[in-house]
C-alpha cells in the first residue's frame, strides 16, 4: 500500500509526547498522518494536506480545538 492509498489524518495536539506516541500508532492502522503542534499550523497543513480526518484536541495552548475545527468545517478545507 502507497501512501496514497493511505487516508490522510492530521492531528492537532500542542501536548508533543502525546503526537509522538500517537503518531505512529495511527500509521500502524494505515493512515498517512501530518502532525500540527498549535492551531495555525494545523490550518495551514489542511489547506496543503487537504486531510479526510483530524484528531484535534479540545484545548491548544490558551485556543479552543473545537474553535480549529469550526474553522476547517466554514472554510470547506
Amino acid at each position: 500500500m502507497t501512501s496514497m492509498d493511505k487516508p490522510n489524518l492530521l492531528l492537532v495536539d500542542d501536548d508533543v509526547t502525546f503526537c509522538s506516541v500517537l503518531k505512529p500508532a495511527l500509521e500502524k492502522r494505515n493512515f498517512q498522518v501530518t502532525v500540527a503542534n498549535d492551531i495555525a499550523s494545523g490550518i495551514r497543513l489542511a489547506e496543503e494536506t487537504d486531510p479526510e480526518y483530524a484528531v484535534i484536541d479540545l484545548r491548544i495552548g490558551l485556543e479552543s480545538g473545537l474553535e480549529m475545527v469550526k474553522k476547517l468545517i466554514d472554510s470547506n478545507i
